[in-house]
């Protein structure tokens, strides 16, 4: 039962991936000067909000499940326990906290400046979760 739920949580977590990309090729298509470019930026934040919450719970409930752990529902704590468990390295650790940092960020008031250097990192953020959870689809084999 427990891999079905994992399994699962990947399926759900690539659709949403597949929305960031679409949203980062819009983004990219979308010169800054353009009437709908502020409404596409915030489109792509918003979907990364989604990716990076599904993201981490998808990664906790791998944890659970392959390596037995009783991992705590904190985005970072998990973040940790991947590292600690050699599902990342020490690079992308660094680089998830950071995507969560950012991915809090956007749930405060909303200022210009933040929006812009947050939507600046998303692209390098949508690759690692991309790798990542290409390695935990492997480990599941």
């Amino acid at each position: 039962m427990g891999k079905e739920k994992v399994i699962n949580k990947i399926d759900n977590f690539e659709k949403a991936l597949q929305t960031l990309k679409l949203a980062l090729l819009k983004n990219q298509q979308t010169p800054e000067d353009h009437e709908d470019y502020i409404f596409f930026r915030d489109s792509l934040i918003q979907r990364f909000e989604y990716c990076t919450d599904m993201f981490w719970k998808t990664i906790r409930e791998f944890i659970i499940i392959k390596h037995g752990l009783d991992v705590p529902a904190s985005p970072k704590m998990v973040i940790k326990q991947a590292l600690d468990v050699y599902l990342i390295n020490e690079d992308q650790y660094k680089e998830l906290i950071a995507s969560i940092n950012d991915r809090n960020l956007t749930s405060h008031a909303y200022r210009e400046n933040v929006a812009i250097q947050i939507a600046s990192h998303i692209s390098a953020y949508y690759q690692l979760m991309q790798e990542i959870m290409n390695r935990v689809k492997n480990e599941l084999k």
